[in-house]
């Protein structure tokens, strides 16, 4: 059994996910629980947990910390950051950092099911792999499927990759000792509109560059793109470019497709070939946004800075409110407002829409919190989109529109998802109320049965239903208490107390408030 570890300070917390889901029945178990970060990141140094829940705020050391000094000491344990405010930006942060996901108090069952699911496949599968390489290393052509599978799956969702599956993957997809050093290198095609079908069926099916003995590369099709990771020996750094140049050349002149290059600064890191390919695809847009397509043949990450303050601030703050607020043609004003800024500046500088563009995704998608609470794996599903529409861009005039549609989208969708599961949410509190209207049942009774932070859960039932609960609640019972009235069987008191009212004085004040009459007036009149 794969085990699993959950550190929190709250002890309610712990114990509410060791009840929310059947671990064994997952092939799981609870290795141990800790209730400060300190000593949760002491258990698991010593036990070395297959998956770890943890807070991320908690006294003395936060979720960061914790990642942080795990990945010191070499444990590549899943990590799930459980938190109670929704701070998207820090969530990012947080992924990006190693940990496998993030959710938002309070956790839902089918939800905290769906990611261990994930995380025991990922881990199986690594398992499967790792044991593969050491068993079977003679096994090169299976070996080099496998590998270029988890690097690219690693690649673009920017998580690294462990150590001795590298160690082993290094030797097997770039056999040379002597290449220390790595590039990503981007083709792409010009979409002119007349022949787009005839371009990406190209670039999907061109799986080559240039190449000699010392040049190793293996190759992928990524939303446009032929991506390239290239490795090369130090006398080779500045034969990479020459190498492009003469594919550039006997391709347009054989095949007559335009076709854009561009290649990242060098890493001897693998790990850092995220990077790499971020930086690439940078410099590709940049080319297409480029009037002298001749000096931007090539780029690499001294081409791209990060340019500071020229979206107005104003307008930052102006469009996350109102993204927040789910206002689709207030969001959609302010940035086109901010395009306005951008095209002007991009006469100068045309990479600086796409970097601009990319942030702007980051302000609306860090908006959103709502839609985030059940998936913040979702954000990364979005920015890919986003990207993919940007990349079909080949110069600056479209980019406007692309972000237009995108955000107009993106928010209706947003604001769909919020209302429906609002109203879901209040339909099972409505349906646990009707059946549990005469019994002890408080706010936090409710919440604790929908998983919910119970100021969260009074918030959308007051939104929702336009009462707050306690009153939702009085009137039911009040309801209820109007027909035993009328049938004269109960006593005052027995009404009261089959009604879910302990104190039949209470009852009765409460019935004249609502109804103008006392319970025994009321009957009266019915009887």
């Amino acid at each position: 059994m794969l085990r699993v570890a959950i550190i929190d300070d709250e002890i309610w917390v712990c114990r509410l996910i060791q009840k929310l889901v059947d671990w064994e029945s997952l092939g799981l178990e609870i290795s141990f629980v800790e209730n400060d970060g300190v000593s949760g990141l002491e258990r698991i140094i010593d036990e070395r947990p297959d998956i770890v829940i943890t807070d991320i705020r908690m006294p003395d050391m936060d979720g960061m910390q914790m990642i942080e000094e795990m990945r010191k000491k070499k444990i590549l344990s899943k990590i799930i950051i459980m938190s109670g405010y929704p701070d998207f930006n820090y969530a990012k942060r947080v992924l990006k950092s190693g940990a496998s996901e993030y959710l938002l108090k309070p956790v839902e069952k089918k939800r905290l099911e769906e990611v261990l699911l994930r995380l025991i496949q990922e881990i199986n599968t690594e398992k499967k792999i790792e044991a593969d390489l050491y068993r079977h290393q003679k096994n090169s052509g299976r070996i080099h499927e496998m590998l270029e599978k988890l690097f690219i799956e690693n690649l673009v969702t920017q998580k690294p990759i462990e150590e001795k599956i590298l160690e082993v993957g290094i030797k097997n997809i770039f056999n040379n000792p002597d290449n220390k050093w790595f590039r990503v290198l981007l083709v792409k095609g010009v979409l002119d509109g007349t022949e787009n079908d005839k371009v990406l069926k190209f670039i999907s099916e061109y799986d080559r560059i240039s190449s000699n003995d010392h040049v190793i590369f293996f190759t992928f099709f990524y939303y446009n793109y032929r991506v390239f990771i290239v490795s090369f020996p130090d006398e080779f750094e500045e034969k990479i470019p020459e190498l492009f140049i003469n594919e550039y050349l006997k391709i347009t002149s054989e095949k007559g497709i335009d076709l854009v290059y561009s290649y990242s600064f060098k890493t001897d890191y693998i790990n850092e070939i995220s990077s790499c390919l971020t930086t690439s695809f940078k410099g590709a847009l940049n080319y297409f946004s480029c009037e002298d397509p001749d000096k931007m043949l090539f780029s690499n990450e001294q081409v791209i800075s990060e340019e500071r303050g020229i979206i107005p601030r104003e307008l930052s703050k102006m469009l996350l409110l109102n993204v927040e607020a789910l206002s689709v043609e207030n969001s959609l004003s302010i940035i086109s407002q901010m395009y306005d800024v951008l095209e002007k500046k991009a006469e100068e500088k045309p990479y600086i829409i796409f970097i601009k563009s990319i942030k702007i995704c980051d302000y609306v998608l860090g908006s959103l919190k709502s839609g985030f609470e059940d998936d913040i794996g979702a954000e990364l599903k979005y920015e890919k989109e986003f990207f993919r529409r940007l990349s079909e861009c080949n110069g600056i005039e479209c980019f406007r529109e692309v972000a237009l549609r995108f955000f107009g989208e993106l928010i209706e969708e947003f604001y769909k998802l919020k209302r429906n599961k609002s109203r879901n949410l209040i339909e099972k509190a409505k349906n646990y109320i009707q059946l549990n209207y005469d019994k002890k049942l408080s706010l936090n009774d409710i919440a604790e049965q929908l998983y919910l932070n119970p100021k969260y859960f009074s918030n959308i039932f007051k939104k929702e239903t336009g009462i707050g609960y306690a009153e939702y609640l009085n009137t039911i019972r009040l309801d209820v208490s109007k027909t035993l009235l009328k049938d004269n069987v109960y006593s005052i008191g027995q009404v009261a107390s089959k009604v879910g009212f302990s104190d039949p004085k209470h009852f009765s004040k409460v019935f004249k408030q609502k109804t103008g009459v006392t319970p025994n007036e009321y009957r009266k009149f019915h009887v």
